[in-house]
């Protein structure tokens, strides 16, 4: 699942995105529908990706709320870490 880039201000440029493993978030599917209208992962990754602050939340099973970019980044990427631990 693509995870896209920002513009970063404080470094006035854009942030590279990346990805996530299909296999993490595909079991939360149901959420995903849930926070984007329906709309399944297939059709969001077609569609340019996820925010860190969407995944986190669809990869929670819980509404979408905001949260800071770099505090999302830092928290997506613990949760990689953890999922590939297991």
């Amino acid at each position: 699942m693509p995870i896209g880039g920002y513009f970063d201000r404080e470094k006035w440029g854009y942030t590279a995105g990346y990805s996530i493993t299909w296999a993490m978030i595909e079991p939360h599917e149901k959420q995903a529908q849930l926070n984007h209208c329906g709309q399944s992962l297939e059709k969001l990754a077609k569609r340019g990706g996820l925010s860190a602050c969407e995944a986190i939340a669809i990869l929670e099973d819980r509404p979408w709320s905001k949260i800071d970019n770099d505090k999302a980044i830092q928290k997506l990427k613990e949760m990689i870490s953890v999922w590939i631990k297991n």
